[in-house]
């Protein structure tokens, strides 16, 4: 499936035989390997009430961890894209899902808060470097009448990835604790290596590292070469949609950022609900925003196009925010308006990074998406935590969420309304 130069769908080419073989294996096993990387990191967020009871910390202190972990994480995401260009993307898969992982595990042992937090950090900080490698892989292996579908459909690790972590919460973070939530993170590890034994390289990565072997033989060190590779960012031909991507996706993230962290913390904390339930609440939410991924990534393929559906869906969770925060009472609403929260505003993610890995070229398309797409996230979410932490005690959650996610949603599309209307399903070798 194309669309034609004027953004239009077109259902022409489409067969089923493109669903067999490499893509769809390389597919699903990314996908896996997301939606435990995503439960692993989803956790924290579970497990900060607890772990503010234990420590007898303040929120502001969770605030500035969570702050530091994406300063970590931008910095990590200047080189691990740049790394995955120069060596390959399944090495780097691999290697990060389980390093991450076993940070992860090590918040279950962790006895003070300093140890806990530099593996908070460092578990993000790596993890966070995955997103985008995994989301080229995908694009790369995917065929280009059903490339945004992939990109699309591999976003939904993210809701999945929460509610797996819901699951693990809500029985056992009653009973035995929040430090009881950690220990799965360990018997991810193991089943990284299986994903490494079984993925492969794509295709047209391996084909340009032939063609460019005897440069790649030469090149400098990785900082040189990442510093190359950011610099052609900003060339005369990149630099629009390299700027335009960039902050449409950091205020996107604000609000993202914001409820992924803080949405049990406020429901505890402002409507006194215990954690087992906010667990429940959010796990559920999540399950039932899953389904506006699949339909953000038909709209944005066969309707029309990706940078349409991202305003679109944006806008849309913006207005379901607005419901949640100020109107809904009780948990079955609450579970209704985050469920439509999440299907719309976090939709966006499965339209916004398949669009970001499809409008660059492929000797930097891994850079572009860890620079553009991951560290205008990082960037986001590392402010966020500070100023929901300081407002929400002086002027209350609802004015915070305002402040803080539903302007900053707005915003975010205007800014993607001025990047070129690219259609979907480019053939991405001829992208320049």
């Amino acid at each position: 499936m194309a669309n034609n130069l004027n953004g239009k769908a077109s259902s022409e080419g489409f067969s089923l035989s493109d669903l067999k073989g490499t893509p769809i294996i390389t597919f699903f096993l990314c996908f896996f390997g997301m939606v435990m990387s995503t439960a692993d990191q989803a956790l924290f967020s579970y497990a900060i009430p607890g772990i503010i009871d234990e420590f007898g910390i303040t929120l502001e202190q969770i605030g500035l961890l969570l702050t530091y972990s994406f300063v970590i994480a931008s910095v990590v995401l200047l080189f691990t894209g740049t790394i995955s260009d120069k060596i390959g993307r399944r090495k780097m898969f691999v290697f990060l899902l389980c390093s991450s992982a076993f940070f992860v595990g090590l918040h279950s042992i962790s006895e003070s808060f300093s140890i806990l937090s530099i593996c908070r950090m460092l578990g993000f900080a790596i993890a966070a470097g995955l997103y985008p490698i995994t989301l080229t892989i995908v694009i790369e292996v995917a065929p280009s009448k059903l490339r945004g579908m992939f990109g699309g459909l591999l976003q939904i690790s993210y809701p999945m990835g929460f509610f797996l972590a819901s699951l693990i919460a809500a029985p056992l973070i009653g009973d035995y604790g929040w430090r009881s939530i950690f220990y799965p993170a360990f018997l991810v590890i193991p089943l990284a290596l299986l994903i490494g034994l079984k993925l492969k390289e794509p295709e047209v990565f391996t084909q340009l590292q032939k063609r460019n072997n005897d440069e790649t033989k030469i090149l400098d060190k990785s900082f040189s070469y990442a510093i190359s590779r950011i610099k052609e960012l900003f060339s005369k031909t990149l630099i629009s949609r390299t700027l335009i991507c960039f902050f449409g996706t950091f205020f996107l993230s604000l609000a993202i950022g914001g409820i992924t962290y803080f949405l049990p913390t406020f429901l505890v904390n402002d409507r006194g609900i215990s954690q087992s339930l906010a667990a429940q609440i959010s796990g559920l939410s999540y399950l039932i925003g899953a389904p506006g991924y699949i339909i953000a990534s038909s709209v944005g393929e066969f309707i029309t196009t990706r940078r349409n559906t991202v305003v679109l869906w944006a806008w849309l969770g913006s207005l379901a925010f607005v419901f949640t925060i100020w109107f809904a009472e009780g948990p079955l609403m609450l579970i209704f308006g985050f469920g439509l929260t999440v299907m719309f505003l976090f939709g966006t993610e499965s339209v916004r990074m398949p669009l970001l890995g499809e409008i660059f070229p492929t000797h930097i398309r891994a850079t572009a998406t860890s620079i553009v797409g991951s560290i205008g996230v990082t960037f986001g979410w590392l402010i966020v935590p500070i100023v929901l932490t300081k407002l929400s005690p002086l002027i209350g959650w609802n004015m915070t969420w305002t402040l803080c996610a539903i302007l900053p949603v707005l915003l975010s599309g205007f800014l993607f309304l001025a990047l070129k209307n690219y259609p979907s399903g480019v053939d991405i070798n001829k992208i320049e």
